[in-house]
């Protein structure tokens, strides 16, 4: 525990010293495949609700780990535990510090590194795609990384976007896919939203992320097969993508 504590303490100074500008910062690697106007949507690892993976994060899953959980929600004992275990450890705890210092303190676009070796590529997709389907790397998964759209869910959608990324077919996986109305969200303002822009409508504003999120069938065009996409959606909550 002491050991830990440190760490988390350290990162808490660096991160005051991280504060500096990202840009030039990142992998030659990570620049050409990262596009800059857009965020993440995290689920798991975000404890404290405020829409991103912190130290202070990791700090309180630590103090839930030496505790307890009496008291905390459901839902945030979902979001601790990081390593799919159904404990909230110490290792949970670790394994967001260890996610907030790649990319945060460290600038480091890791996020789909399911594994945590610094890099994302097939034995990432290998490994979410193998605990979806037979429960195996229970406690050695990174769900923060491994839950690529943020909906609080690992599953085939995270796999085969690991997988499309990996192979280059589509060029971030830094994208809230679906969310054209840049709300944080997805719902029926998004269909309406780009339903008016299939149709023509002049008075409606796509900015560049945002029509990243619209081709939602991956084809390179934002037409009317996006929509039925986007209201598919809302009836099953989830993008039926296939490899």
């Amino acid at each position: 525990m002491k050991n830990s504590m440190k760490k988390i303490a350290a990162v808490i100074s660096a991160s005051i010293l991280g504060a500096l500008p990202m840009t030039g910062s990142l992998t030659a690697n990570a620049a050409s495949r990262t596009l800059a106007d857009d965020t993440v949507k995290y689920y798991f690892g975000d404890v404290n609700l405020d829409g991103k993976i912190s130290a202070s994060d990791a700090q309180t899953v630590l103090r839930w780990a030496n505790n307890g959980v009496a008291g905390v929600s459901a839902d945030k004992r979902k979001r601790a535990d990081v390593d799919g275990d159904g404990n909230i450890s110490v290792a949970d705890a670790n394994k967001i510090l260890a996610y907030y210092t790649d990319e945060v303190v460290c600038h480091n676009k890791v996020y789909g590194d399911a594994n945590g070796d610094g890099r994302v590529n097939m034995t990432d997709a290998y490994m979410v795609y193998e605990y979806v389907h037979s429960g195996s790397y229970v406690g050695q998964i990174n769900l923060v990384a491994a839950d690529v759209n943020g909906d609080g869910k690992v599953n085939t959608v995270d796999h085969v976007l690991i997988a499309r990324y990996d192979q280059d077919m589509i060029p971030t996986l830094y994208v809230r896919w679906g969310d054209v109305d840049s709300n944080g969200v997805i719902n029926e303002a998004d269909t309406q939203k780009l339903a008016r822009l299939c149709a023509e409508d002049s008075s409606v504003r796509f900015t560049d992320a945002e029509f990243r999120r619209a081709d939602l069938n991956l084809s390179g065009n934002v037409d009317t097969d996006d929509v039925l996409w986007l209201v598919r959606y809302e009836g099953r909550h989830y993008f039926d993508w296939n490899c």
